[in-house]
């Protein structure tokens, strides 16, 4: 199963649906896809889907625990929650306000924080860039390495995190 958490903001990330659907057609893959969003105007080409607004927090663990690969938007909560309970490594993708997908570009530099915590060969998992067609690809083609996003990127303390990501942001 391939879980694509997009959170719950009322902005629609459609131009990460259409890529992902657009894989998964021309490669005949057969999995089920999961998707919690809240907006979409997307119509799925690729079957099985699931499409729900929202999960309870045990739901949304069950599916971190069990996905063969997680795309995700760059959200502190949901990543932090990935972090937790998944043992596979999710593709962040920032949402951007160049393409009306938030109010301005707060995931993006959070993104780009968290790349700068893991080792080099985990760069490819945090994505904000505005093309994202070729690390879709790649990651939904690839087995994803064990999870490392607690380990690097929080530490075990919160507090700490949050200064340094705003530290992180004042010198962008």
């Amino acid at each position: 199963m391939i879980f694509i958490t997009l959170g719950t903001t009322p902005f629609s990330f459609d131009r990460i649906l259409k890529q992902i659907d657009a894989y998964m057609c021309a490669n005949n893959r057969t999995e089920e896809i999961v998707l919690q969003c809240t907006t979409s105007t997307h119509q799925w080409q690729h079957s099985p889907i699931k499409i729900v607004q929202s999960l309870s927090s045990r739901e949304m663990i069950q599916r971190f625990r069990t996905a063969s690969h997680i795309v995700t938007h760059g959200g502190f909560g949901t990543i932090y929650s990935v972090a937790q309970y998944s043992p596979i490594m999710p593709l962040i993708i920032s949402r951007t306000s160049h393409h009306h997908e938030h109010v301005d570009d707060h995931q993006r530099y959070f993104v780009q924080y968290c790349k700068t915590l893991v080792p080099h060969k985990y760069h490819r998992y945090f994505i904000s860039s505005q093309s994202v067609d070729k690390s879709l690809s790649e990651y939904l083609s690839s087995t994803p390495h064990q999870n490392i996003c607690n380990q690097y990127l929080f530490h075990g303390d919160s507090k700490k995190v949050c200064k340094t990501i705003e530290e992180f942001i004042h010198q962008t």
